[in-house]
């Protein structure tokens, strides 16, 4: 099995969402070829989706060591900082793919996720919850009595799920601090409707991918990985006879180079 076939293999086993054996063969790929960048970008999004966060940053620090204009593993590298509570890093791997990808409302999301978490650990630090940025004064009409604060109390998961009219999100922190991600996501929902560019296309992959039969992935991965991405076809008699690399032909303007390693 050559490099290619291996990563083939491996990115068909991530979308099964078998992601110990698509480390395995992402693995058995950089092992025949570590010059791809691609490889170590993958094999991070799958140890991330293990909580292999280490190994995740590693492999997303490998990619960028390749290409450090690599938005994808800027976007690795914060995933795998902010499951670590390295907020700080994190956001600034965030902002650095965000350069990279201008319209990535996904990469704004999680800057504002981190930026939430950077707040809640200084207002920790600190010994005391952050002040309201606008003071609001009692109504006219209300004649204030001395009382005593009472101590905050942390509600509990069933009476938050009793009090909200709809369940509140969360997502995986080391913050003892409960984090409504609800808020941050509406903000953004009028954007985030619809994936754009390389999302899209791997949104539209997996949708068809998940409901095919063997002989129609199988035209998928070859179709697309040998035309360069610029086919992607589900009809396997004719895929298995065909050469996208000889047949291929580049956007206009522009043309195929084969550059000498």
């Amino acid at each position: 099995m050559d490099a290619e076939s291996a990563f083939g293999a491996a990115n068909a086993f991530f979308v099964d969402e078998n992601f110990d054996e698509a480390i395995t063969h992402y693995t058995l790929a950089i092992q025949l070829d570590d010059k791809k960048d691609i490889f170590f970008v993958n094999r991070a999004a799958a140890n991330i989706k293990i909580g292999n966060y280490t190994d995740a940053l590693a492999d997303a620090n490998s990619a960028l060591s390749l290409d450090n204009n690599n938005s994808r593993a800027f976007y690795r590298k914060g995933c795998a900082l902010f499951y670590m509570d390295e907020f700080e890093s994190a956001k600034t791997a965030f902002e650095r793919a965000l350069q990279l990808r201008p319209s990535s409302t996904e990469v704004q999301m999680w800057i504002r996720k981190c930026v939430v978490e950077i707040d809640g650990t200084a207002s920790a630090v600190g010994g005391q919850a952050a002040a309201p940025a606008v003071p609001v004064a009692p109504p006219a009409t209300a004649k204030p009595t001395p009382t005593i604060a009472p101590t905050p109390v942390v509600p509990s998961a069933h009476e938050v799920a009793a009090a909200a009219p709809e369940q509140v999100k969360t997502y995986p922190s080391s913050s003892k601090k409960a984090k409504d991600w609800s808020k941050l996501e509406k903000e953004l929902d009028a954007d985030a409707d619809k994936p754009e560019g390389e999302e899209a296309l791997n949104k539209l992959f997996r949708e068809i991918y998940s409901n095919a039969d063997e002989d129609t992935r199988r035209a998928m991965i070859k179709s697309f990985q040998t035309s360069g991405g610029t086919v992607l076809s589900t009809n396997w008699n004719e895929v298995q006879t065909k050469n996208y690399e000889k047949e291929r032909t580049a956007p206009d303007g522009q043309e195929w180079k084969k550059w000498d390693s």
